[in-house]
């Protein structure tokens, strides 16, 4: 499940991701993505895990997707959760795309994601 945490501050997109993510959900991240790039311009986003996991392997390809379509338009992103590999994949991630800043917090350190992503 993907869910769209509303009460983020306006200039950034938060999701939370938790159990199975299908390629639906990744829809509904694509359209809210695009409506912050059109008022907002660059992207700053939090995304929080929860033991997730991919339904299908259309729904790897769609966070594949939208992760090619935004790649410039992506300023910074926190990524939250309480497993190492997050914090791997974040410096990997960062070393592959060095244009968009990437950092990894515990969730005990969700609030210093917030202030890092301002």
């Amino acid at each position: 499940m993907i869910d769209i945490v509303e009460k983020a501050p306006e200039q950034i997109i938060e999701v939370s991701f938790e159990g199975k993510i299908s390629k639906e959900e990744y829809d509904k991240v694509n359209t809210l993505i695009e409506s912050h790039k059109n008022k907002h311009g660059d992207i700053n986003m939090l995304i929080e895990f929860h033991d997730f996991q991919w339904e299908s392997a259309s729904a790897m390809l769609e966070d594949l997707k939208i992760s090619l379509k935004y790649f410039n338009d992506f300023n910074k992103l926190a990524v939250v959760g309480n497993k190492d590999w997050l914090e791997t994949s974040a410096d990997i991630l960062d070393k592959i795309i060095p244009s968009i800043e990437m950092e990894s917090f515990s969730a005990s350190e969700k609030n210093k994601a917030y202030e890092w992503l301002q």
